[in-house]
């Protein structure tokens, strides 16, 4: 189901695991109502209570012995929030079980109100899935208490210096970007470098292998390291002011015939991404300088930043590529105010590179709008329509045939 489910698989980890159980979940409830008010009224009374039955004992186990596997079960916060989860599924699953009694019932009001109350579940089990993890109300310092330091620390930072991300270092090396989880509940400025995605794309990962820890974190826009010893779990933050703007215009470009040629001269040094952009030979392999020609630096400026649209202002006095700090992926397509086209290419193996081929300045519009989405609203839209056509085709069927039943006894 996790592979097949729609849209599954772009919900965080809790979200889309709970989307998957409620599915199976539903499926069983309606086959347990169809099994015990359908036709063959099959007789599971027994079978269910031994279901039942082994529900309870795993569960009255788990409360006991869980918190020797899973130590942090027996955090107040976490025992809270799975006591939640656990009375919404349990009333989720006896509303859906009473709504599709009522959607089998002779009588139009109680199909109608079980027709209802399956519309208002959904939307609330929903909520759940995804607005009770994207719309919290935590602020930043209160999720992370002591050290709620660091945020101000950060927040002065992006006042400073712009669109920066905040990143956490266990025992000296990259281990996550520290708001992976919470973004919502603070600023957009804390995204991962996947943007409107937390999937651990192939080329992201393959980018995270890098040894070189500074090109690493300076590539990935890291402008503020939380170091954690994990033997004294003492917590520091550093400030880093050599890494890369968001966004950076390189007037000189490298091609390469492989990412792992790209990985090999960043982690020797032999790469200088401060003045060179890594690209591959087969998407980009039009030979740029060297070294950007004397004179005024040419200039980009982030504007309008989310994670699905943002624009950039440049003046390129040279041809080059705009490096974008944000995780390259299918579906992103840039223009400028004339409506014309603008190449994307992989740049440092996992990032974006916006090609400007000729000298001249402008705004570039840069959206996502990934050819699926689009075809599966059409799919979901043509779907739904035609489910409401059929549904009244065979309502209208239905009545015709009560009332010649009707008229027929009245004969």
């Amino acid at each position: 189901l996790y592979h097949w489910l729609p849209g599954i698989a772009l919900f965080r980890s809790p979200s889309r695991m709970a989307g998957v159980a409620d599915c199976c979940a539903a499926i069983l409830v309606a086959w347990l109502v169809e099994a015990v008010t359908g036709p063959m009224r099959l007789r599971i009374g027994r079978a269910a209570a031994v279901g039942i039955g082994l529900y309870a004992l795993v569960g009255a186990g788990w409360l006991v012995w869980g918190t020797r596997f899973y130590p942090e079960l027996s955090a107040v916060a976490v025992a809270a929030f799975a006591k939640t989860q656990v009375w919404t599924a349990v009333l989720l699953f006896m509303g859906l079980a009473v709504s599709l009694w009522g959607l089998r019932h002779q009588r139009r009001l109680w199909r109608w109100t079980g027709g209802g109350v399956l519309v208002v579940l959904l939307c609330f089990d929903l909520y759940q899935a995804y607005g009770f993890f994207y719309q919290g109300e935590v602020s930043p310092a209160a999720y992370y208490q002591t050290n709620h330091w660091l945020v101000d620390k950060y927040q002065g930072l992006v006042r400073r210096n712009g669109p920066t991300r905040f990143a956490q270092l266990e025992d000296g090396r990259f281990g996550q970007f520290a708001m992976d989880r919470v973004i919502p509940l603070v600023e957009r400025n804390f995204e991962t470098p996947q943007g409107a995605f937390d999937l651990p794309l192939q080329k992201t990962m393959k980018f995270r292998q890098l040894t070189n820890e500074t090109a690493l974190l300076d590539l990935q826009n890291v402008g503020l390291a939380v170091h954690r010893n994990s033997k004294t779990g003492v917590v520091r933050g550093e400030e880093r002011p050599s890494c890369l703007p968001r966004v950076v215009f390189y007037a000189a470009a490298q091609p390469y015939a492989s990412d792992a040629a790209i990985l090999r001269d960043l982690n020797t040094g032999a790469l200088d991404y401060r003045r060179v952009v890594a690209v591959l030979s087969e998407e980009f392999s039009t030979a740029l300088p060297a070294l950007p020609p004397a004179g005024a630096p040419s200039e980009v400026e982030l504007l309008k930043q989310s994670q699905e649209h943002y624009q950039i202002r440049y003046h390129a006095r040279t041809p080059g590529i705009i490096f974008v700090s944000e995780s390259y992926y299918p579906g992103w397509e840039v223009r400028d105010e004339t409506g014309q086209r603008f190449q994307l290419v992989h740049a440092f193996v996992a990032f974006k590179g916006i090609v400007i081929s000729k000298a001249g300045r402008g705004t570039l519009d840069v959206r996502f709008r990934p050819k699926s989405l689009f075809l599966g609203a059409s799919i979901t839209g043509g779907t739904a329509l035609a489910l409401v056509v059929l549904y009244i085709w065979l309502f209208r069927r239905e009545q015709r045939r009560n009332d010649e039943v009707t008229n027929n006894a009245r004969r």
